[in-house]
């Protein structure tokens, strides 16, 4: 092998390791690359879920749905207070129609124009609702305080009157069946047998079974605990805070859609929770008088608000232009003056 020949295969040599070396670096470099750029990523959507769960979060404490949710946990619209053994299963349907409403709400922002068209509605309808709901409530008041009145009247009727009043002696003439018994039996008319003739029979009664007969208060209050619950946080989620901060265009995300879900769940988690606390709390007297207050309150701001969104929607269709706007003011004085 000439000398030649020797530096050639060097030179052959340092350029396939040189190559080899670029290969490992381009390798590495596009490995990290690609970590980092799944790292950025997943930072984005942690970043991204924190930022709706914590606006969503925020917007939904103190809201409508709330305190509309704090009622119905501690009090039914068809049963009153919800003090009885049944309490558990109702309040759990209240949370689970509740969160219902608010994940419709949630899939009607994502595929829906941000649904702001029916919001002045929606609140009509709540501001009607919510305002029936105090009048039951305020009637359920009066209730307990005639109620509360007889109670202390008799307890003051009692403590005027004597014991001697109260109890008999035992030596107190009683009144004597014994002695006309004989009278009643004699006096007493045999059953007449039911007809079997045509138009005679008996009414048709259906058997046992679900509608056999009128159902419960404790039934129907079970019911009403989820249906009432969808319904009432459905309409009034139209003008949440935390519905109208959404994007124009919805959310497009699923970390802001699971951020979203996840605050409604924790704000309707504390909602209840603090019902069940106003109704071991609160005596029946003051837990009715506070859920009468709040929803005519309620029922106030949903009339304002759709007085606000009647008014938004008459201004849109005005001109917005103020050469126009000037125009049309000049053309009208001028065919006053003529």
């Amino acid at each position: 092998v000439t000398p030649a020949g020797e530096q050639a295969g060097a030179s052959d040599s340092v350029a396939v390791l040189c190559r080899q070396v670029e290969r490992l670096y381009w390798r590495t470099t596009t490995r990290s690359r690609s970590s980092m750029a799944v790292f950025s990523s997943a930072l984005a959507s942690s970043s991204e879920l924190t930022a709706f769960f914590l606006r969503t979060l925020f917007g939904e404490l103190g809201s409508k749905t709330f305190f509309l949710i704090v009622i119905l946990t501690a009090w039914c619209p068809w049963e009153g207070i919800r003090d009885h053994e049944n309490r558990g299963l109702q309040v759990l349907l209240v949370l689970v129609g509740s969160y219902l409403a608010d994940v419709v709400r949630v899939l009607l922002e994502d595929y829906a124009d941000n649904g702001t068209s029916l919001s002045s509605s929606f609140d009509a309808v709540c501001c009607l609702t919510f305002l029936l709901l105090a009048c039951k409530a305020r009637m359920e008041l009066s209730s307990l305080d005639a109620q509360e009145s007889r109670t202390k009247f008799a307890v003051s009727a009692d403590s005027t009157s004597g014991s001697a009043d109260v109890e008999k002696s035992a030596d107190a003439t009683e009144w004597n069946t014994a002695a006309f018994s004989s009278f009643f039996m004699a006096q007493a008319q045999p059953s007449e047998t039911p007809a079997t003739q045509y138009g005679t029979a008996e009414k048709y009664v259906p058997a046992d079974g679900v509608l056999s007969g009128r159902p419960s208060d404790r039934t129907v209050s079970t019911v009403l605990a989820f249906f009432v619950s969808v319904t009432l946080v459905f309409l009034a989620e139209a003008d949440n805070k935390s519905i109208t901060d959404f994007p124009a265009d919805g959310i497009k995300s699923a970390a802001a859609n699971i951020g979203c879900l996840m605050a409604f769940l924790s704000s309707n988690i504390l909602a209840v929770l603090l019902g069940l606390f106003c109704e071991r709390s609160l005596s029946d007297h003051r837990l009715v008088f506070i859920v009468s207050v709040t929803l005519f309150g309620l029922s106030f701001i949903s009339l304002t608000q759709a007085l606000l969104h009647w008014s938004a929607t008459r201004t849109k269709q005005a001109p917005t232009d103020p050469a126009a706007f000037l125009a049309m003011l000049m053309t009208g004085s001028l065919l006053r003056s003529s």
